[in-house]
């Protein structure tokens, strides 16, 4: 999820026609990853798309330029349209300061709530968010409300905020939450659309910058396949919509791969040993002793994530898996050809 709802003038955005009266799906996120994904499942429906460049679209998308974090922004002349939202836009960097993170994640959110509460002949809306609400507690995440006690980032912490204020809009209209757990890229291909952390640290692999890695061997890894998320994704909003339900879109606790064995699979592919298994508190000690410098500096990045690799959370999805076509593929039939997809960018830079 990336955040597409910056400000941008009418200029920047191509409009495909003029504002009319129709029915609509408002869609958030429209030139992230998900976003642009769910536009080619929307090609039957009349879509309205906030975003700040142009979107490659049909005749059915309409874009709004605008900003749903600036407090100023309004989609007020669209209330009789919106029939549908799917809100999957979002700032996914973990290094932002909590205030700037609420701004877009949960303060943003809870406008666009508040516009589909006034919104006459609203259906439904999807709140897409994260199985990293979950935040720094362990054990197993349920398809349900949940309360972290504490967050190792502000992403983490605003998107938890923000379920929470869909959580209170359900009883005032329909709304459902869709957890997404971390995109590898395409099961099908091994192509990586849009690259993230998980990418960032198996591109690092090789460069053994981490000789040691937080972790328990048997530790699961959750990373789902985006050809997989997306129609599912799809399927719970336009299909299987239940209002104040909670999805996980996840590798859950049978797709999952032991973290032990995704090193191992790391280490063969990139034919390099694999970073020591350490204990958090460990890694947090190894950390700090090299801070300072550029290595220090994207230890510090990193270390923001890194730590999820030391804590044992298991995402639950059966009550999804009821709802959906199909399960998730197993991590370890995708993840080989995204780690290779990786490893020939990274060859190709180094020639460069």
């Amino acid at each position: 999820m990336a955040l597409e709802s910056v400000s941008a003038s009418q200029s920047d955005v191509r409009t495909c026609y003029p504002v009319q009266s129709f029915m609509s799906l408002l869609l958030t996120g429209a030139t992230g990853l998900v976003g642009r994904l769910l536009l080619e499942h929307s090609r039957d429906r009349s879509v309205l798309a906030v975003a700040r460049r142009p979107v490659p679209m049909g005749s059915n998308v309409q874009v709004i330029p605008g900003d749903l974090a600036n407090p100023a922004f309004s989609l007020h002349q669209h209330l009789n349209e919106v029939t549908e939202i799917i809100h999957s836009a979002a700032a996914v960097r973990f290094d932002l300061p909590l205030a700037e993170a609420r701004a877009i994640n949960t303060e943003a959110t809870g406008r666009l709530l508040d516009f589909a509460r006034r919104a006459p002949k609203l259906r439904k809306f999807t709140h897409v968010s994260t199985v990293y609400v979950m935040g720094n507690d362990e054990g197993q995440l349920p398809e349900a409300p949940f309360r972290a006690h504490s967050y190792p980032n502000s992403y983490e912490q605003s998107k938890a905020e923000a379920e929470t204020l869909a959580l209170a809009a359900a009883a005032d209209i329909p709304v459902q939450i869709v957890r997404l757990s971390s995109l590898a890229g395409n099961a099908s291909t091994g192509v990586v659309t849009q690259f993230n952390h998980v990418h960032q640290l198996l591109k690092l692999f090789p460069r053994r910058i981490f000789p040691v890695a937080p972790g328990h061997p048997d530790i699961p890894v959750d990373l789902i396949a985006e050809d997989w998320t997306v129609p599912s994704l799809w399927h719970l909003h336009q299909h299987a919509f239940s209002s104040g339900s909670i999805a996980h879109l996840s590798a859950g606790p049978q797709a999952a791969i032991r973290l032990a064995d995704m090193m191992a699979l790391c280490s063969e592919i990139y034919d390099c040993p694999a970073p020591e298994l350490v204990p958090l508190a460990e890694f947090d000690r190894f950390l700090k002793s090299r801070l300072g410098g550029l290595t220090g500096r994207l230890m510090e990045a990193l270390g923001l994530f890194l730590p999820h690799l030391g804590r044992d959370q298991s995402f639950l999805n059966a009550e999804t898996l009821r709802r959906i076509p199909a399960p998730p593929p197993r991590v370890e039939s995708f993840l080989p050809a995204i780690v290779r997809y990786c490893h020939v960018g990274e060859q190709v830079l180094a020639a460069r």
